[in-house]
C-alpha cells in the first residue's frame, strides 16, 4: 500500500499528540473531593485514596467534637454538622487550596453547619500530616485550625489546633 499523503499522517499523530497533553494537563490540575490535584497526588506519592479520606475525617470529626461547645452560636446551640465535599471546590475558589505541600499533605476538609433556626454556614477544617524532620505520616493527621465561614466565605470565628 503506498501513502498518497504523508502530511495526513503528520497531522493524524499531531492531532491524537494534542489530546494526549490536553488529557494529562486535565488530569493534573483538576481538583478532586478534597481539593487535591492530580499534580498533588503525584508528589504525594499517588496515596491510597479511601485510607487518606478515612484519615483526614477521622482526626476532623474527633477534634470538631472536642470542640463542639465553640462551634455553637449562643442563640442558636443546637446545630448539625456534617462533612460536605460539595463546597470544596468554593473554598478552593476562596483560597483555601488543599496540596501536597513540599513534604506534607495539607487539606483543607469543609463541613455544613446548619443551626436549629435555619442558618446556614461552612466550617473549614486545615489539617496537616506533617512530622517533624520535614517528613509526614499519612496515618497521623492533626487539625492545624477551624473557620466558621458566612455565606460569603468571611472567617467569622477561629479554632486553632495543635
Amino acid at each position: 500500500m503506498k501513502i498518497k499523503r504523508p502530511s495526513d499522517i503528520i497531522g493524524g499523530v499531531a492531532l491524537v499528540g494534542v489530546a494526549v497533553a490536553v488529557a494529562g494537563a486535565l488530569y493534573l490540575f483538576h481538583a478532586n473531593d478534597l481539593g487535591l490535584t492530580g499534580f498533588d497526588m503525584v508528589m504525594g506519592g499517588r496515596p491510597k485514596m479511601a485510607a487518606l479520606h478515612a484519615n483526614i475525617r477521622a482526626a476532623a470529626d474527633s477534634f470538631l467534637a472536642q470542640h463542639k461547645s465553640e462551634l455553637a452560636v449562643p442563640s442558636d446551640e443546637a446545630y448539625e454538622l456534617a462533612v460536605d465535599y460539595s463546597k470544596s471546590s468554593r473554598v478552593r475558589a476562596q483560597g483555601y487550596r488543599s496540596s501536597f505541600y513540599y513534604y506534607c499533605w495539607d487539606v483543607y476538609l469543609p463541613y455544613s453547619l446548619r443551626t436549629r433556626s435555619g442558618k446556614t454556614a461552612t466550617v473549614l477544617v486545615h489539617l496537616s500530616d506533617a512530622v517533624q524532620g520535614h517528613g509526614h505520616d499519612p496515618q497521623k493527621f492533626r487539625v492545624l485550625d477551624v473557620r466558621l465561614l458566612d455565606e460569603q466565605g468571611r472567617t467569622t470565628k477561629q479554632i486553632n489546633g495543635v
